[in-house]
């Protein structure tokens, strides 16, 4: 078993591997991580963040939550907006965290997406998407010369922003939700923070075949 540390994020993995059958090169792979949300450093504070699509409703919805160094949430908001792509939902609650954490001075900070093409970009690894290209500046100029991380965190390890992204859904009419302490959040996304705020772990699993668990 291996232990990852990213920040907000704890990883642990294990995977195994079944036999190869008869005479067919086939290789099936399970990978396991075990996640936990972890609280950021003292003084720190942690904006996750997660977007949503729902083709049949012709919605997506943006989320993000901020929470302290003791893992009690400080601000989070939810909002259904026009359909749009996973990915530009996803960059836009980034830029939307990242705008409300710089103006409430809520630094140093830890941003998390699931998105690694954000990630990627923001680092100038991979090459901007066009459809993204303004956000991408946009959250660039804010973190310039800010004491600032970007992590990139597995859906596991992100599900109280994960169900305020979906709970939007829920409300007719409603486009935006705001929340601003433990009590003000629904049962749900309540309990979820609780526990994060305990260590709890949450399995990701996923199988490959034929070797793809090295490309991943």
């Amino acid at each position: 078993m291996s232990e990852i540390t990213t920040g907000g994020c704890q990883i642990e993995k294990e995977h195994s591997e079944n036999p190869h059958w008869g005479d067919f090169d086939y290789t099936s792979i399970l990978s396991c991580k075990v996640v936990r949300w972890i609280c950021p450093p003292e003084g720190y504070f942690n904006c996750n963040t997660d977007g949503s699509c729902r083709t049949q409703l012709q919605l997506s919805s943006k989320a993000f939550s901020v929470r302290n160094s003791n893992g009690d949430l400080v601000y989070a908001e939810t909002e259904s907006v026009m359909l749009c792509s996973a990915l530009e939902a996803e960059v836009r609650t980034f830029k939307e965290g990242l705008q409300y954490c710089v103006s409430h001075n809520l630094l140093p900070l830890i941003m998390e997406t699931e998105s690694l093409i954000l990630k990627k970009v923001i680092e100038e690894k991979w090459e901007i998407p066009w459809v993204i290209s303004a956000d991408v500046r946009c959250i660039k100029n804010k973190l310039k010369n800010k004491d600032m991380v970007v992590n990139q965190i597995f859906r596991a390890g992100n599900n109280v922003v994960d169900c305020l992204a979906n709970h939007v859904f829920s409300f007719v009419g409603t486009t935006k939700i705001q929340f601003e302490s433990n009590n003000e959040l629904p049962a749900q996304e309540k309990k979820l923070l609780q526990t994060d705020k305990q260590g709890m772990p949450n399995l990701r699993i996923r199988k490959y075949q034929n070797g793809d668990f090295n490309n991943h």
